[in-house]
């Protein structure tokens, strides 16, 4: 925004964008703050984490596309009007309720108790990129529907070249550095017990999938069962 004036007006096409970003700020809001979602058991933990990160994975990747998007096809384009910015802010607002979706997902299952504290670092990791979009939107709704204001609001000049930064940026939780600490602590007591089981036995015998799987998902989540562990 150039050369802002108390009497600029900003294009109807912000406006527009702005009062249409205003219900997914809403209902973002209103999630995040949602109790514990009823969810559904989950049968083999061992698939289904690294299916979710994946999942969050993409989604994050998205996000720079939904957001050009929005730039290209509303804020960057003269002639748009209502039809283009529903449709932008439709996309965009897909995008965010996938979000919300898994993240639910992630915080509801039934895992067993042992996988608990793990599975709360995870939603919270996910929470974390949900309230950075929410601040983003907090910030920028503002800005499009009435900037003189916002401008007066932060104490910035209404006159001249007055520069605002409203990029979103999805950053690494706080807890990713716990749970990769975990992980790497549970990895190494996974060695310890497949060794330990390894001298436990004189010959070679035939292990079940299903049983070391188990084990080495056991090991990299952080959750072992008291008794795995007792010293013979």
């Amino acid at each position: 925004m150039n050369d802002l004036t108390p009497d600029y007006t900003p294009p109807p096409r912000y406006r527009l964008l702005g009062q249409a970003l205003i219900p997914l700020r809403d209902t973002l809001a209103r999630r995040l703050a949602s109790p514990l979602p009823a969810g559904e058991p989950v049968a083999e933990p061992m698939k289904w984490f690294p299916m979710q990160a994946e999942r969050w994975q993409r989604h994050l990747k998205d996000g720079h596309r939904h957001v050009e998007r929005i730039c290209s096809e509303v804020l960057d384009n003269e002639h748009a009007g209502e039809a283009e910015t529903q449709r932008a802010v439709g996309r965009f607002e897909a995008w965010v309720e996938a979000m919300l979706d898994d993240w639910d997902t992630v915080r509801g299952a039934w895992l067993s108790a042992g996988l608990g504290e793990f599975q709360s670092l995870f939603a919270a990791a996910l929470r974390h990129n949900l309230v950075e979009i929410s601040a983003w939107l907090d910030q920028l709704i503002p800005v499009l529907i009435d900037p003189i204001s916002e401008l007066r609001r932060r104490g910035l000049p209404l006159q001249g070249h007055v520069t605002l930064n409203l990029t979103l940026k999805l950053t690494g939780a706080p807890e990713l550095a716990d749970l990769t600490e975990r992980i790497s602590q549970a990895s190494i007591l996974a060695e310890k017990v497949l060794a330990r089981r390894r001298q436990a036995h004189t010959r070679p015998t035939k292990t079940s999938r299903g049983g070391f799987l188990d084990i080495v998902f056991g090991a990299a989540l952080g959750s072992f069962l008291a008794d795995i562990f007792d010293d013979d």
